[in-house]
């Protein structure tokens, strides 16, 4: 107890002189928004004379999500990429006795991609979408190449700047790559990729879901795994597949709608590897109409099989088989026939 007091009274101290510190350097001067993370402000530092976009967070109250959140920054922090958002300053202080953290980051100039859907009467372009995935694709893979996955992407957090560049902005659930299990269920519900929901060991593939689910949002303005309520939604994500984004949008093409279904693929063994590939995939997709993801020589066979258990009688089997395929992220004009048939018995 004696030798643990001073270090005790050291920390007291050190966060006494950063509250103080932020009290002298950054005056806040409006609440930007707020989510279930913490509150951002728009602050003026007056040390750099400059206006800055301050981040309390609201969950501090634990001494290990505390050592996390400053864990993640750190490593956030030197995360010098273009397309991620930079920390430019952490630390904490005390108010009415409880600590709170706090980030601070540029004051972007721009709109986010969610307040680009809903203002947009008609969905974007297949080639913008692609120039922004592409950029986001460049961020998230430096971030897994540092060993973080960010866990909630979502259009709200995509920053679109007025130069059309794209920044990915907070990563207040982050996750670390060398962590064996995730640590609770946190991010976006409607986002969240299926391991996610269920707690299972996230990867690299769980960033990528989430992306592709984004992506069919901003070419069909609409979310695909939505339902009236919480169960409807954990369901869907887990076992429906949403309807092809040509049949929502005549300008998505088949090869792109192929490349998002495979992203968004249940079992996470049997999507992209890597966001750059999603990205990739996607870019050429949209230059050659005729690029298909899905082999015809590895589906056929299977789908087969339903077909021939279908004229059978032995629809359990038949549902069974394309089930398996549609777990595996396939989409074909074929398989989506089959599961209406199947659907409707």
């Amino acid at each position: 107890m004696g030798k643990g007091r001073p270090r005790l009274q050291q920390l007291l101290l050190r966060f006494q002189t950063m509250a103080k510190k932020t009290k002298s350097r950054y005056e806040l001067k409006e609440k930007l928004g707020e989510g279930g993370m913490g509150v951002v402000w728009r602050a003026f530092d007056t040390v750099l004379n400059t206006d800055v976009a301050l981040k309390v967070l609201l969950d501090a109250n634990d001494a290990t999500a505390l050592k996390l959140f400053y864990e993640e920054c750190r490593k956030q922090s030197s995360l010098a990429h273009p397309n991620i958002v930079e920390i430019r300053d952490v630390g904490s202080f005390e108010e009415d006795g409880i600590r709170q953290p706090y980030l601070v980051m540029p004051l972007l100039r721009g709109i986010t991609l969610a307040s680009i859907i809903r203002s947009s009467p008609q969905p974007l372009s297949t080639e913008r979408c692609v120039d922004i995935f592409s950029q986001v694709g460049r961020g998230l893979q430096a971030a897994h190449d540092f060993g973080l996955l960010h866990r909630d992407i979502k259009p709200s957090n995509l920053f679109i700047l007025e130069d059309d560049s794209v920044k990915i902005i907070d990563f207040g659930v982050a996750h670390r790559l060398d962590v064996s299990r995730t640590v609770g269920r946190k991010g976006t519900l409607l986002y969240m990729s299926p391991e996610q929901l269920s707690m299972k060991p996230l990867t690299r593939a769980s960033d990528v879901f989430s992306l592709a689910v984004v992506c069919y949002e901003v070419l069909t303005r609409r979310q695909p795994f939505l339902a009236s309520t919480e169960d409807g939604v954990i369901e869907a994500i887990r076992h429906l597949n949403p309807p092809p984004e040509s049949s929502l949008n005549p300008n998505v093409s088949v090869s792109i709608g192929q490349v998002i279904c495979k992203g968004m693929a249940k079992d996470p063994r049997h999507r992209f590897a890597s966001v750059m590939e999603f990205s990739e995939y996607l870019r050429r997709a949209h230059h050659d109409d005729s690029f298909l993801v899905f082999d015809p020589d590895k589906f056929a066979p299977r789908l087969g099989k339903a077909s021939e258990a279908y004229q059978q009688g032995n629809l359990e089997f038949a549902q069974e088989l394309v089930s398996e395929l549609e777990s595996e992220g396939y989409l074909t004009q074929e398989l989506e026939w089959s599961a209406r048939l199947a659907l409707c018995q």
